[in-house]
C-alpha cells in the first residue's frame, strides 16, 4: 500500500486566544485559549512579555502606621513658563489607602517617578476604599474624592480646597412700587480697571415681589484695582443671571433694581459665578473648556467655561433620569468624544452635545440618553480607541473600526465598543475569563492603555477576590485577546525626561504594601518568573473544496491524521530551554501533554577574528545566546515505556503549547510549522 503524502500546515505567528469559539470558526493563526503573558510585536511574533520592578524601593505605610495599597494613581505636568521643555515639572501623585484595616486614605506626592513619596493630606476613615478621581484643565487638577468629601484643587504649587476668592452676598429688599412680580436672587460681581471681572458673589436671600422695586446692598470690595460693579439677577423664578445694571466706583454700596423681566433676559448671561463644586462628588472631567462633576445618583454640574472650580449651582447640572434608569448610578464621565460628554452609568449611556453657549435663557446643551444596551462598572476602564482598530466579532469574522470609539467593561462580564449611540461586544476571544469578574468589587477595575505596543489591558478582580487580580490585553493592531497576570490597583501611562512613553502601576496587595512599579522593565515580576505560555488552537489540517471561485478548503474533521513533527523558528536573547508541548484533537488548555520536547538555546562567547574570547572591562567573558533557532520536534506518543520503534501521535487534530523552563528568559516563537498524513479509512482510533 502506497504512503499517505506528507502534508503541512504553516503558521506565520500565533495571535491571540479565542475561548469562545469552535476551533473551525477560526483561522489558524488563531489560538483557541491557554495563552498568557505574551504579547504581539509589531512583526506578528508572540513573545513573552517583559516584567515590572518596583520603583518603590522601600512600601510606604499610612500616617499611623499601617499596611497600604496605592489604590490610584494620575501624572501631572507643569510646563516652564519659557516653553523650555527641559524644564518641565513632572509630578506624580497616588492615592495610598489601608482599606478595611483603617483608618488612613491618603494623598501623596512624588517627583522622582514614584521612588520616594511625601504625605499631603490625609482624608482619614470616612474615604477608605473609595476610588478616586483626578482631571486636569490647564494647569488647574481637581480631585473628587467621593462621600462627604470636599473636592480638592492644585496649581502646581498649593493643594487646596476647590473654591473661587469673591465677596459676601448682597442683601435684598423691596423698595416701593415698581416692575418685579415674582421671587428674585441677585449677585454683585466687582469689575477691575484692566475691564476684567471678579468672580460673582453668592446669591442674596430670595425676595419675592409684587409689582414693586427693589434695593441691592453689599459691602465694598478691598481690592484697590476694581472700579465699579456688576449687578446681576434672575428673571422671576429662575435660576441664571443676567445683567441688571452698573454701580460705579469701589466705594459704591447700593443699586436700586427696576428692570421689567422682558428687559432683563435681552441682556448679557453671567458667565464666572463662582460657587465652588458641591461636596461629594465621586467624579471630575473636563470637556469643552468646562470642568464637570459627577456625584453618586445621576446628577452631572458643569463649570463656567474657563473657570474648573467655578458654577452656577442653581442652573448648571443635568440630571440623567427618564423613566427607565431611575435607580441607575453615577459611573463617572469621558470628555471630548466626537464633541459630546458621554456620561456613564451602569445600566445606561448618556451624551451631551452642543457648544455650551447661551441663547437667551437657555444654554446650547442637549442631554439625551443613547440606544445603547449596557453602561459600565467605572469609568476607569474606558479606553479611546483610535480608527482603524481591529476585533473578532461574534462569527469570528475580522472587523475594522470606522472611526475613534470608547471600549469599556460592563457590569455583565464583556467588553464593548461605544460609537456615540451603539454598543458592541468584542471581548468574544476571553468571553469565560471575562465572566470571571466579582461582581461585587467590579467599581475597582480599570483600564490602561498601551499607544507604544497598540494595547489595552483591563485588569480586574475575579473568582471571589476583593482586588484586581488579572488582566486581559487586546491588541488592536490585530484584533487578538491574551491574559496577563498583572495583579494591580492602578496603572496609567506616564511620560519622563528621558521617555515619552512609561506605564506604572499600584501594587494591589497590602501584604506587599504601598509601592509602585514600573511595567515592562526586567525579566521578572517584581522578582517572580513569568509564566509566559503561547497555545495554539486546534489543528485539523484541510482539504480542498470547491466554492464560487473555484477554489477554498475545509477542515478534515472526519479522518485520523499520523502528526509527524512540529518545525519552529524561536528568538532567543540569552541561553535557554523552551518546552513544546503536544496534545490530541479538543484538548482543554489544562489538560496532560500528550508528549513534548525540549529546545535548548545554547550560549556562545564572544571572540575575535583570531578566536580569542573578547572581555568585558571587569575581565569577564561576553557571552551571547542564539538570536534565532530553527529546530525540529517529533510528534511522538507519550509513553515512557514505548519500545525503541518511534510511534507518531496520532489523532483528528493537535493543539501545542510553548513555554520557558528559564524563570528569566526572555524569547519570541517567530513562526511554526506541522507536517501530517491523512490516515485511510474512518475506523482508525487515537492510540493511547
Amino acid at each position: 500500500m502506497a504512503h499517505a503524502p506528507l502534508r503541512f500546515i504553516a503558521v506565520g505567528a500565533v495571535l491571540g486566544d479565542s475561548e469562545s469559539f469552535e476551533s473551525l470558526a477560526l483561522p489558524s493563526v488563531y489560538s483557541s485559549g491557554g495563552s498568557r503573558n505574551t504579547w504581539l510585536d509589531r512583526y506578528g511574533r508572540a513573545s513573552s512579555i517583559l516584567g515590572y520592578s518596583r520603583r518603590t524601593t522601600t512600601p510606604v505605610v499610612s500616617q499611623t502606621g499601617k499596611p497600604v495599597r496605592l489604590r490610584a494613581l494620575y501624572h501631572y505636568v507643569t510646563p516652564a513658563p519659557s516653553g523650555d521643555p527641559s524644564l518641565t515639572t513632572r509630578t506624580e501623585m497616588a492615592i495610598f489607602d489601608t482599606g478595611t484595616g483603617g483608618p488612613d486614605f491618603e494623598l501623596h506626592f512624588s517627583t522622582n517617578g514614584g521612588q520616594t513619596w511625601t504625605r499631603q493630606l490625609n482624608l482619614g476613615s470616612t474615604a477608605l476604599n473609595h476610588i478616586p478621581d483626578f482631571a486636569q484643565l490647564g494647569t488647574l487638577l481637581t480631585i473628587a474624592f467621593g462621600i462627604n468629601q470636599a473636592v480638592y484643587q492644585y496649581d502646581g504649587t498649593t493643594l487646596s480646597i476647590a473654591s473661587t476668592p469673591r465677596q459676601s452676598a448682597p442683601a435684598a429688599a423691596a423698595a416701593g412700587a415698581g416692575n418685579l412680580t415674582g421671587t428674585y436672587y441677585w449677585r454683585v460681581q466687582p469689575v477691575k480697571s484692566d475691564g476684567t471681572v471678579k468672580a460673582a458673589s453668592p446669591s442674596s436671600p430670595v425676595l419675592s415681589l409684587n409689582a414693586q422695586n427693589a434695593t441691592i446692598t453689599w459691602t465694598a470690595d478691598t481690592d484697590v484695582n476694581v472700579t465699579g460693579y456688576n449687578i446681576l439677577r434672575t428673571a422671576a423664578n429662575g435660576a441664571t443671571y443676567f445683567f441688571d445694571g452698573y454701580a460705579l466706583g469701589r466705594t459704591a454700596t447700593s443699586f436700586t433694581s427696576t428692570q421689567g423681566d422682558m428687559l432683563l433676559i435681552q441682556n448679557a448671561v453671567a458667565d464666572f459665578y463662582g460657587d465652588a463644586p458641591p461636596t461629594g462628588m465621586c467624579f471630575v472631567e473636563p470637556h469643552k473648556e468646562r470642568m464637570w462633576y459627577g456625584d453618586q445618583n445621576r446628577r452631572w454640574y458643569y463649570s463656567d467655561a474657563g473657570r474648573p472650580v467655578s458654577i452656577n449651582l442653581g442652573a448648571s447640572y443635568f440630571d440623567m433620569t427618564d423613566a427607565a434608569t431611575s435607580s441607575d448610578r453615577n459611573r463617572g464621565g469621558t470628555g471630548n468624544f466626537r464633541g459630546m460628554f458621554v456620561a456613564w452609568f451602569e445600566r445606561s449611556i448618556w451624551t451631551v452635545s452642543g457648544t455650551g453657549q447661551m441663547s437667551g435663557m437657555v444654554i446650547d446643551f442637549q442631554r439625551r440618553r443613547t440606544s445603547a444596551q449596557i453602561g459600565t462598572v467605572h469609568h476607569k476602564t474606558v479606553a479611546r480607541i483610535p480608527k482603524g482598530a481591529i476585533y473578532i466579532d461574534a462569527l469570528g469574522r475580522s472587523v475594522e473600526t470606522s472611526g475613534v470609539t470608547l471600549a469599556y467593561l460592563t457590569p455583565l462580564g464583556d467588553v464593548r465598543l461605544f460609537d456615540g449611540e451603539n454598543d458592541t461586544i468584542i471581548s468574544f476571544l476571553k468571553a469565560r475569563t471575562f465572566l470571571r469578574l466579582t461582581y461585587g468589587s467590579r467599581e475597582k477595575s480599570f483600564a490602561v492603555m498601551d499607544v507604544a505596543r497598540n494595547e489595552v489591558t483591563w485588569v480586574f478582580p475575579v473568582d471571589g477576590q476583593a482586588e484586581p487580580s488579572i488582566g486581559v490585553t487586546w491588541n488592536y493592531q490585530y484584533g487578538t485577546m491574551t491574559e496577563r497576570s498583572w495583579p494591580f490597583a492602578c496603572a496609567i501611562p506616564s511620560e519622563e525626561s528621558n521617555d515619552s512613553s512609561v506605564l506604572l502601576a499600584g501594587s494591589a496587595d497590602l501584604s506587599v504594601g504601598g509601592v509602585c512599579y514600573l511595567l515592562w522593565d526586567g525579566l521578572t515580576f517584581d522578582g517572580a518568573p513569568i509564566d509566559a505560555i503561547a497555545m495554539t488552537k486546534t489543528f485539523y489540517g484541510e482539504a480542498p473544496v470547491m466554492n464560487d471561485d473555484g477554489g477554498g478548503n475545509a477542515p478534515l474533521t472526519y479522518a485520523q491524521k499520523r502528526w509527524r513533527w512540529v518545525e519552529a523558528l524561536v528568538k532567543a536573547d540569552s541561553a535557554m530551554d523552551l518546552l513544546v508541548e503536544w496534545f490530541p484533537t479538543e484538548a482543554d488548555d489544562d489538560s496532560a501533554a500528550y508528549g513534548s520536547d525540549i529546545v535548548h538555546v545554547a550560549l556562545g562567547v564572544l571572540v575575535s577574528a583570531n578566536g580569542d574570547p573578547i572581555l568585558s572591562s571587569d575581565g569577564d567573558q561576553i557571552v551571547l545566546g542564539k538570536d534565532t533557532l530553527l529546530w525540529r520536534s517529533r510528534v511522538r506518543e507519550g509513553n515512557p515505556g514505548a519500545p525503541t520503534r518511534m510511534h507518531y501521535g496520532h489523532s483528528r487534530g493537535m493543539r501545542l503549547r510553548f513555554s520557558s523552563l528559564t524563570p528569566t528568559a526572555s524569547w519570541s516563537l517567530v513562526g511554526f510549522s506541522v507536517a501530517y498524513q491523512v490516515l485511510p479509512g474512518l475506523k482508525r482510533e487515537f492510540r493511547h
